[in-house]
């Protein structure tokens, strides 16, 4: 069975993470993909700053691969300059 959600705004996003996850997301990139062939979600550890473009090209890579039409990327953090970092990150 396959549920659709409708996401309006970022926010939507962010509140349907935990449930295709299965859990709250802390300190973590969350990749949701959509259309293409074969849609799929990820999720990592949140980096050091130094090391979000290679946290961001380890999500993108599979998508890209698989041929996703679009990707949304979720930063779940308290520390603001890692998850400015990822969100300025043009991988």
């Amino acid at each position: 069975m396959t549920t659709t959600f409708v996401a309006r705004h970022p926010v939507d996003l962010a509140a349907v993470v935990p449930i295709v996850l299965g859990f709250d997301p802390e300190e973590s990139m969350v990749m949701l993909t959509f259309g293409g062939p074969r849609p799929f979600h990820a999720r990592l550890d949140l980096p050091t700053t130094r090391d979000v473009p290679e946290a961001v090209a380890t999500l993108l890579g599979p998508a890209l691969r698989l041929g996703v039409d679009s990707v949304a990327l979720i930063v779940y953090s308290a520390r603001p300059r890692v998850a400015a970092a990822a969100i300025r990150c043009r991988s």
